[in-house]
């Protein structure tokens, strides 16, 4: 019986967001209602003694793909249309977000620097290398992107311009990472993530893109010093990067300009 109201108030709620316009506030009580059906699941988890990462992530794939198929008829298509990219926009977009990837890293270290990590607040085992890869890599890069980008950005492109609709997606991205360190970095990626999403609408190389972000970040678990310490990069790095993104940013330019003629 609680099971099926449960179940109703899920339907009710994904029909209410189709009637009138989604807005930022619309959207901030939607990331708290999957977050705290999310953990509802991982306290059913760890009372049958099932709480584990796995289940915690495939319990959040489960709760963002739900969501998303009550939010409107078809909307899961919608949101997994394959739109095809040309290799050489492939390598433009790889170039710029590597070089994305060093600036932000150093952006972080600036932050971290201002406002250091409080010890033993992130702290945690290491993981295995396959751990990292699916729990911390492939799991988020598909879930939140589903979420974040083919739910509540291409839902706010209706209601706002371009501009504020990646804006308020990022700011939602950054939130619902739970910390101020973490919301920093997640917020700016939210940023490329959503120009990526509404330059090339799929939602795809997103999720391409955020998994190899994580993999880059979750390796901070195999060094020796805590999560939040301060690697500041040499000044050749910073170069690299600016350098990067630069020039990708310059191939994606050219490369639209030629195919608009």
């Amino acid at each position: 019986m609680a099971e099926r109201k449960l179940g109703e108030k899920i339907i009710a709620a994904g029909e209410a967001l189709d009637k009138g316009a989604f807005t930022f506030k619309k959207a901030l009580l939607l990331c708290f209602f999957v977050d705290g059906l999310w953990f509802v699941a991982n306290l059913i988890f760890g009372i049958v003694h099932l709480d584990s990462g796995f289940f915690s992530s495939c319990a959040y794939l489960g709760v963002v793909l739900f969501t998303a198929a009550r939010t409107g008829k078809d909307e899961l298509r919608r949101i997994f249309i394959w739109r095809t990219m040309p290799a050489h926009i492939w390598a433009a977009l790889l170039i710029m977000f590597f070089g994305f990837v060093i600036l932000s890293s150093e952006f972080f270290n600036l932050f971290v620097t201002v406002f250091p990590v409080p010890g033993g607040l992130f702290g945690g085992g290491r993981e295995s290398l396959l751990a990292v890869v699916v729990l911390r890599a492939l799991f988020p890069g598909f879930t939140e992107e589903t979420f974040f980008r083919g739910i509540l950005l291409r839902r706010f492109c209706r209601v706002y311009s371009r501009r504020k609709a990646i804006v308020l997606s990022a700011v939602l991205f950054g939130i619902m990472h739970l910390n101020p360190w973490q919301a920093v970095n997640t917020f700016i990626l939210g940023l490329f993530l959503g120009w990526v999403y509404c330059r090339y609408k799929s939602v795809w190389p997103c999720m391409f893109l955020h998994a190899y972000y994580n993999v880059i970040a979750s390796f901070m678990l195999y060094t020796e010093k805590p999560w939040g310490a301060v690697f500041m990069h040499p000044l050749w790095v910073n170069i690299t990067g600016f350098a990067l993104f630069g020039l990708g940013l310059l191939m994606l330019i050219v490369l639209h300009n030629h195919e608009r003629k």
